[in-house]
């Protein structure tokens, strides 16, 4: 049958008068009207007459939604009626190719005009849902608009995740971590879409073009969504402990250690969930266990533990320059903490310093006495038989002092001895004194041999 008279036959159903006639009439007349302006659709040749067309539909299924929504009996979900319509609105807009036709070549153009499209299907019924709006579209999209399909999937997914998102800054960890895990069920259909317009042979090259195009930014959006889903989950995890250390903490005279290692752990798995995926939140939960183990659990190794939380965590804060986050109450904490830490552990090693000098200056006076108490009178004796010497043979050296030379070096006979060997050594006397030469060079010969047995630890000098 030919357009126009598919289109004669439904308008000359829809000018039918409904008043006083049947619910069952009605909606009989208003299926074959419809049917009649589908098969006008799938007949009609020029641009001119798919717009015809398509304005007849909507027409149609606008007629359908006020009739069932005065007859609720015949249909009870009134917003499935309105899902349903934009469904199959959007089935022969994609089948008529009045979404992407030829003249729209650019990919950023379809964006667009999808986005008009589903603006304009939620002003004409705000009470849907913008995803449930995407969901009609998709599921209505003529099996051979692969590529408009494959971007609808791919903007309800990031209408997940810009919902996420804004939660997530809200701080609605809850419901931020419900729409990262929908846009799963988008992206899964969208591989589906695309790997099935690989093995069909009729797909154009320019939707394949655009498909890929689509991918490539899936691809990107489900690594943004791994990151924020990690961030989302750690900070439940965050949330999860936090409570669990209020629910513990209330009643601090009957502490359960049991309840507080159990509010730790929680702590800990917050912190393997967001390490290495999201810093500033790993810093931030490294600072609150660090004032766990310093304030709370105060085992022995608690202190050092604490100071290496507050070294790591302040080190990951200041990489993430050039954000500042200084300012925030944790990094704060933090850095007071340790400061104090510190400051103790410079007073302890200055007071184990000051201990351990003073029970080493006793060692070193306590080895000196004993050293005085047990040196032997044998260097005594030996200084005065050389100041006998000396007395004895006074050495003609100018300039020679003997009450110095006995006052100096009292308890090193060694240094005495090489001292008088020096005072004696022939080159140092008067050679006109042949008698004097004879006798220094004696006493140097004598003096020498002395010192090699002292050298050698003798005692016996007779």
């Amino acid at each position: 049958m030919s357009f126009d008279k598919c289109m004669k036959e439904g308008e000359s159903i829809e000018q039918k008068d409904v008043e006083n006639k049947s619910p069952a009439l009605v909606e009989k007349w208003l299926d074959k009207s419809y049917d009649a302006y589908c098969n006008a659709a799938l007949a009609a040749m020029s641009r001119t007459q798919k717009e015809k067309a398509l304005a007849s539909i909507q027409r149609s299924l606008e007629r359908k939604r006020v009739f069932y929504a005065d007859n609720p009996r015949r249909c009870g979900d009134i917003n499935g009626v309105k899902l349903r319509n934009i469904s199959k609105t959007f089935y022969w807009m994609s089948y008529l190719q009045l979404v992407s036709d030829e003249r729209v070549s650019d990919f950023e153009h379809l964006t667009d005009k999808i986005d008009l499209l589903v603006d304009d299907f939620e002003a004409a019924a705000p009470e849907l849902s913008r995803d449930s709006i995407l969901s009609a579209m998709a599921e209505g999209t003529h099996n051979s608009s692969v590529a408009v399909k494959g971007l609808i999937l791919f903007k309800k997914a990031k209408f997940f995740f810009n919902s996420g998102v804004v939660y997530g800054e809200c701080n609605e960890v809850k419901l931020a971590k419900y729409n990262f895990e929908e846009i799963q069920r988008p992206v899964e259909e969208f591989y589906r879409v695309f790997n099935d317009a690989q093995k069909i042979s009729s797909v154009s090259s320019k939707d394949r073009q655009q498909l890929d195009e689509i991918k490539e930014e899936v691809r990107i959006l489900e690594g943004e969504t791994l990151t924020e889903m990690t961030q989302v989950i750690g900070r439940l995890s965050l949330a999860a402990a936090n409570e669990k250390h209020e629910e513990v903490m209330k009643n601090q005279e009957t502490l359960d250690f049991e309840l507080v290692y159990y509010v730790y752990d929680l702590y800990h798995h917050a912190l393997s969930q967001v390490r290495d995926k999201d810093v500033e939140l790993e810093a931030e939960i490294l600072s609150i266990m660090g004032t766990y183990q310093l304030k709370v659990l105060k085992m022995p190794n608690s202190r050092n533990k604490a100071k290496n939380y507050y070294t790591k965590c302040i080190e990951l804060a200041l990489s993430l320059h050039p954000k500042n986050v200084t300012t925030e109450k944790w990094y704060k904490d933090a850095e007071d903490n340790l400061r104090d830490l510190q400051k103790d552990v410079l007073k302890s090693e200055h007071e184990k310093d000051s201990e351990e000098k003073q029970k080493y200056t006793k060692e070193l006076l306590e080895v000196s006495q004993f050293l005085d108490d047990r040196r032997s009178p044998a260097d005594y004796q030996l200084k005065n038989e050389i100041l006998a010497i000396i007395e004895k043979y006074p050495p003609k050296v100018q300039g020679f002092d003997a009450k110095n030379f006995g006052a100096s070096d009292e308890q090193d006979s060694k240094k005495v001895l090489r001292k008088a060997i020096q005072i004696y050594h022939p080159d140092k006397q008067p050679k006109e004194d042949r008698l004097w030469f004879w006798t220094s060079e004696r006493i140097t010969m004598f003096l020498t041999e002395l010192l090699s047995k002292v050298k050698t630890g003798s005692s016996n000098h007779n």
